[in-house]
C-alpha cells in the first residue's frame, strides 16, 4: 500500500464536516505533522471520507495512506487510516501488523521504499 498511496502522512485532524449526499462524506483538514511518503509541503491539507464506518475524529491522531484526486485527497482502502492511541499505533496492514510508535512506522515505511 506504500508504493501506491500518493502519499502517506502522519497528522492531526484539526476539524471535519459531514456533508449530506449520495453517497454522504466527511471533509476534514489534516495537520500534517510527517511526511512518510510523497512530496506534500503543506502543513495542512483537506481530506474527503466518503464511507461512515471511516470518518476521522477532531484532535485525533493518524497514520493515513491517501490518494490525491486533483483537488482532496481521500482514503487508499478502507483500511489505510491508522489511528494513534497514547502514542501507539495499531495496524493490522500485511507487513504492518501489529502495534507501533510513529518512528517504528516511519521506518518500516522508509525500509519498504528503499526495496523499490
Amino acid at each position: 500500500m506504500v508504493a501506491n498511496s500518493d502519499l502517506v502522512v502522519y497528522g492531526e485532524i484539526n476539524g471535519t464536516k459531514n456533508l449530506d449526499g449520495d453517497p454522504p462524506s466527511q471533509e476534514s483538514n489534516l495537520n500534517v505533522l510527517k511526511v512518510l511518503q510523497g512530496d506534500e509541503t503543506n502543513k495542512t491539507i483537506s481530506i474527503k471520507l466518503t464511507d461512515p464506518s471511516y470518518y476521522v475524529s477532531s484532535n485525533s491522531k493518524y497514520v493515513m495512506f491517501l490518494d490525491y484526486t486533483g483537488s482532496y485527497y481521500t482514503q487508499k482502502t478502507y483500511n489505510s487510516l491508522l489511528i494513534e492511541n497514547n502514542g501507539v499505533i495499531s495496524s493490522s496492514l500485511q507487513g504492518l501488523s501489529g502495534d507501533f510508535t510513529i518512528d517504528e512506522v516511519q521506518n518500516h515505511i522508509s525500509s519498504v521504499l528503499a526495496k523499490k
